[in-house]
């Protein structure tokens, strides 16, 4: 009887976080979506600009001016997005979190704000000081659209592993290391034939491995507790 209560509990648990991971993939697809076309307006712009000035520069040099097509501004967006994607790939997801603090002393920015008459221009000072702070923060931006791509297939993917959770195994296990108040050796967890399923267990969150075994939260054996008294 108890097993059987764990297993419904379960399959419970079970179908709901696949739900959730299959909600988010479909919410990180359209924030996806959103971001990239927000990106691309900003790179398309970003070239648009970029040509006028050179243009205007090769003509004050007395040069043609620099005139792009539609189509080639367009493919020089779609060059820069697969850059973006290419970048991400090579970096991983969480390269650019680790943003230096400013340089600028606060003191130093407000009398070169007040010099020049700007008392708003001080967060400006403080980005122009330093560099590299800023162009992480920019590529962090950026990359916003690719790590939420990525994200779609690790949704799926982590509701595919769920659905396919041995979940009666899993209850006779949990129905095993319930009344256990001290960490279970893992020889005798896979000598019992529940080696195959650690990976499984690792995925609920009151089973703590320790370095001398597996056992139970004080919370998450509480509630199992409540399931096995259920009728």
């Amino acid at each position: 009887m108890p097993t059987a209560l764990v297993i419904k509990h379960l399959e419970s648990w079970k179908h709901k976080h696949v739900a959730v991971n299959v909600f988010m993939a479909g919410v990180a697809l359209v924030a996806a979506l959103l971001v990239l076309a927000v990106t691309l307006w900003i790179v398309y712009g970003g070239i648009y600009v970029g040509t006028m000035g050179v243009s205007a520069a090769v003509e004050l040099c007395g040069g043609k001016p620099v005139n792009l097509t539609n189509s080639a501004r367009l493919w020089l967006c779609g060059i820069f997005m697969g850059l973006l994607f290419l970048q991400h790939l090579r970096d991983g997801p969480w390269q650019y979190f680790d943003v230096p603090e400013l340089a600028l002393d606060p003191k130093t920015g407000m009398a070169l704000a007040t010099e020049l008459r700007i008392p708003t221009a001080m967060p400006l000072f403080s980005v122009i000081a330093n560099p590299r702070a800023t162009g992480i923060m920019v590529t962090d931006v950026l990359m916003s659209g690719p790590r939420l791509v990525w994200a779609v297939p690790r949704y799926l993917a982590d509701a595919f592993r769920m659905g396919r959770m041995d979940v009666e195994a899993l209850a006779q296990l949990l129905v095993f290391l319930l009344p256990q108040t001290k960490p279970v050796p893992y020889a005798e967890l896979q000598a019992a034939g529940w080696g195959a399923h650690f990976a499984e267990l690792r995925r609920l969150a009151g089973v703590v491995f320790l370095e001398k075994g597996v056992v139970l939260t004080e919370e998450f054996r509480t509630e199992l507790a409540e399931v096995c008294r259920e009728r």
